[in-house]
């Protein structure tokens, strides 16, 4: 386990048994993890606290995926968006290229997969 400091992370999830499981792994890796069911309490928790990184689903109810990214990006540009989707992944792909989401996850998620690529994003480049 490679950490610079302590980053904030935020799930966001309607299926509580992957938001609990994946947000369980991040913390045993060291994170501070919040966690949401849906986009609504996922922006309240944005404003409040802006995260280093989100891991979303696009598909929820009350505010979903798509128009979480939208908010988060109009007012937090520099924060990386991850989505992990059950969706067609050409089609889930697609919307993500087109919401500015940093990277797209098809489901059932690859645990490895996504650690990999949230400890790169914490990983200062070598010199």
């Amino acid at each position: 386990m490679f950490m610079v400091a302590t980053k904030r992370l935020l799930v966001v999830e309607d299926d509580a048994g992957t938001r609990t499981g994946l947000a369980t792994v991040l913390r045993e890796e060291g994170y501070v993890v919040d966690e949401a069911e849906d986009g609504l309490i996922a922006w309240s928790l944005v404003v409040q606290t802006p995260p280093d990184l989100v891991l979303t689903d696009l598909d929820m109810p009350n505010l979903g995926g798509s128009e979480l990214i939208v908010r988060i990006r109009a007012r937090f540009p520099h924060i990386p968006i991850v989505v992990l989707s059950a969706e067609d992944p050409v089609d889930a792909g697609r919307r993500c290229v087109g919401l500015n989401a940093d990277r797209f996850f098809s489901k059932p998620i690859n645990l490895d997969d996504i650690l990999g690529f949230v400890e790169a994003r914490f990983t200062p480049a070598a010199s």
